[in-house]
């Protein structure tokens, strides 16, 4: 069951999820309650001093990296390091590096800057956010130089394609990838996930919109428990939000 709440930054709307969950907790029921990562923090901190003093035994304000992790502990077969921001610059610039004499824009004006491996990783994120594979991109960029449509963007597209390959083959080795990590997660949930959640409410809250592996996720929490989310935005106003990302 999918219950949906929405309301502006420190609304009423987040202060009831918190009293729900501190209610829960009275009556012995379980919950998790999951934010983006930068709120955890603030999160534990409004439920220690709502719910009562025993909550964390039923209770725990996550994220979904987290989440991720507290799956892998309870269920296993999820294990692995993750790659902090300086290794993926490091496996983005080796990237770059062995396909300098593929790619068509990347790295051809000279040394490969730290500008240069920013960028990348930005549009890697963009596209995994999206759920875009380097298949989808190889794809779409095919299309474009078959109808002659935008040849540079089909040149970018391509060699993100071919960047977004070799970094996700040395990261899969060596380490685990969050939106990957979320994906495994959720079909970990899915077929073995049951028991795990028996009795649980999972709340959500602080998001403004999701990346496509955490659809993905939230999907299959639906499939096991009880689900509501809290949506950033104004109640007054709905028909005219700007979070386009948003879907119901």
């Amino acid at each position: 069951m999918l219950n949906i709440i929405t309301g502006g930054f420190y609304s009423h709307a987040e202060s009831e999820i918190i009293e729900e969950i501190a209610l829960r907790c009275e009556r012995w029921e379980h919950s998790f309650l999951i934010v983006p990562e930068q709120q955890t923090m603030v999160a534990e901190s409004e439920l220690a001093d709502a719910a009562p003093s025993f909550a964390p035994l039923y209770c725990e304000a996550t994220n979904f990296t987290r989440f991720a992790n507290t799956v892998e502990r309870t269920l296993g077969g999820l294990a692995g390091r993750s790659a902090d921001s300086l290794h993926r610059a490091l496996i983005i610039y080796r990237a770059i590096t062995e396909l300098r004499d593929k790619l068509h824009t990347v790295g051809k004006n000279g040394s490969i800057t730290s500008g240069t491996v920013n960028k990348a990783i930005g549009a890697i994120r963009k596209t995994e956010s999206f759920g875009l594979s380097p298949a989808d991109m190889l794809s779409v960029a095919e299309r474009m130089r078959a109808t002659k449509e935008n040849q540079r963007l089909a040149d970018k597209l391509e060699d993100l394609a071919l960047i977004s390959t070799v970094y996700n083959d040395i990261l899969e080795k060596k380490y685990k990838n969050a939106e990957d990590h979320t994906v495994k997660t959720a079909n970990k949930l899915k077929s073995e996930g049951g028991k795990m959640l028996t009795g649980y409410h999972i709340f959500i809250k602080g998001f403004t919109s999701f990346t496509e592996p955490q659809y993905e996720l939230i999907s299959v929490l639906l499939s096991l428990c009880e689900v509501t989310v809290q949506f950033t935005v104004p109640r007054e106003s709905k028909e005219a939000f700007e979070y386009t990302e948003l879907r119901s």
